[in-house]
């Protein structure tokens, strides 16, 4: 095989579904690990393995799509106290999520760098141990805002196209919001990862089977009234995964310093994922 990654002329796309290629010349493979690192390595054709690499010089954080896929959950923090961030972010990784949203507040009550500092902090607490994320980004400042901060992922509540391709070009994963399936499908060609399908509790298991039928290559994550009792629904009903907010942390148990009711509550919707 000759040449570095970045000549290998390849969708982006293909490598969030594909396990693994083969080159059959010399008999050797080149192969993608879900390990957080981003070489590509020549490995054994016998090899059947995942590893993560650059293409086009743009750095893909395949790590967190692949484990995103395989927990199914995030967390939403919203209008939290700085002070008590890292303790909310502990209480969600002693009960098992592994992806937390710091979100922005688009009143003004919070200043948006209130919303980057707290997403530093978290990213510099807990390094991979817990993968942290902002939310209800916005505005292009918002979205330069949290990637400065260290954030590895870009969720909206909308559409915009602009914000899906900066996310992409910043090699940050993609997750907007939307509602319709001209919405998800706008979303999905513009290279967003996942769509953010929002508000979920406002329509039945049925509406969801009935725009899976021919969009189900576009993974879709469940946000809006998601509970432990009806998670197991919704992903039935083909969503690949959820993200979940005051349900999980509420601001009284955040308030009280209850954190360990928050992290009983996490460990409840992880325990349904786990048995399914």
């Amino acid at each position: 095989m000759h040449g570095k990654a970045n000549n290998i002329s390849a969708s982006k796309r293909h490598i969030k579904s594909l396990i693994s290629f083969l080159f059959p010349s010399n008999g050797r493979s080149a192969a993608l690990y879900p390990d957080g690192k981003q070489t590509l390595r020549v490995l054994p054709s016998s090899t059947v393995a995942v590893h993560l690499f650059d293409f086009e010089g743009e750095d893909y954080d395949a790590g967190s799509l692949y484990l995103l896929r395989q927990k199914k959950l995030i967390s939403i923090v919203r209008s939290a106290p700085t002070e008590k961030i890292t303790k909310i972010a502990d209480a969600l990784w002693r009960g098992g999520l592994r992806f937390m949203e710091i979100t922005f507040d688009q009143t003004g009550n919070i200043p948006q760098e209130v919303s980057a500092e707290q997403i530093r902090m978290v990213r510099e607490s807990f390094g991979d141990r817990l993968h942290v994320g902002a939310g209800t980004v916005m505005t292009e400042t918002q979205r330069k805002l949290a990637t400065a901060a260290g954030a590895e992922y870009i969720i909206s509540p909308n559409v915009n196209v602009e914000i899906i391709r900066a996310t992409k070009a910043a090699g940050l994963l993609s997750i907007p919001g939307a509602f319709t399936p001209f919405e998800i499908i706008t979303a999905y060609e513009a290279g967003t990862d996942f769509v953010k399908f929002f508000p979920a509790d406002c329509v039945d298991p049925h509406y969801i089977k009935a725009i899976r039928t021919p969009i189900n290559h576009i993974p879709l994550l469940a946000v809006g009234g998601v509970t432990p009792e009806n998670l197991g629904e919704y992903l039935h009903a083909g969503m690949a995964g959820a993200g979940i907010g005051g349900a999980m942390v509420r601001k009284e148990n955040v308030a009280a310093n209850d954190f360990d009711a928050v992290a009983a509550r996490a460990a409840c919707y992880v325990a349904v994922v786990e048995r399914l």
